[in-house]
């Protein structure tokens, strides 16, 4: 009985009440794991991923629709992305993703797919619809560099600027957007 609560209060500890995906600290985690097996041949892509306008949201609809609108991008996000792939919810309406063993090209064609199964169809709520699309920054990494957690972050961070001056709705690197950018309905 010990042991189950300990574990029940270790998974708590690491992953997002609200979504059920791995928090930040689980997100850490992972990556620190996975850049220690990046290399050459197999590179390591991490994505930082915003949702557009989402104060909007919670203030036209309200926090619990706000709420609803996190968790379906959550399971579109989780479903659109490979089943080793990590997606965490690092904190208010930012999510992360570790796209494990994937050139840049590769992680760019299933955030951009990501994208579109966030934004193709519109959130259903208890309030009824509401549009949504996410921007995305993606920086990659094969270890050859000596990459850390803070340097690809950055570089992610640095993309996910380069997609929200292009107009959101996009993906991008930090040398710039990758394919048509979107335009969000909520200006």
């Amino acid at each position: 009985v010990v042991t189950r609560r300990v574990d029940r209060m270790a998974e708590h500890a690491l992953t997002d009440p609200l979504t059920g995906l791995p928090n930040r600290r689980r997100h850490d985690e992972l990556l620190a794991d996975h850049l220690a097996d990046a290399r050459p041949g197999r590179p390591l892509c991490v994505a930082t991923i915003d949702v557009d306008h989402f104060k909007a949201v919670n203030d036209t609809h309200g926090h619990g629709v706000g709420d609803e609108v996190l968790v379906t991008i959550a399971r579109r996000l989780r479903g659109a992305l490979r089943d080793h792939d990590v997606v965490a919810g690092v904190g208010g309406e930012e999510f992360a993703a570790i796209l494990v063993a994937a050139p840049l090209d590769v992680a760019v064609e299933a955030l951009e797919r990501a994208r579109h199964a966030v934004c193709d169809e519109p959130a259903r709520t208890t309030k009824g619809p509401v549009p949504i699309s996410v921007t995305i920054g993606v920086a990659e990494t094969t270890g050859a560099t000596g990459d850390d957690h803070a340097a690809l972050a950055e570089r992610a961070d640095l993309a996910l600027y380069v997609a929200k001056e292009a107009g959101r709705n996009a993906v991008a690197t930090p040398d710039g957007v990758v394919g048509a950018p979107g335009v969000t309905s909520r200006g």
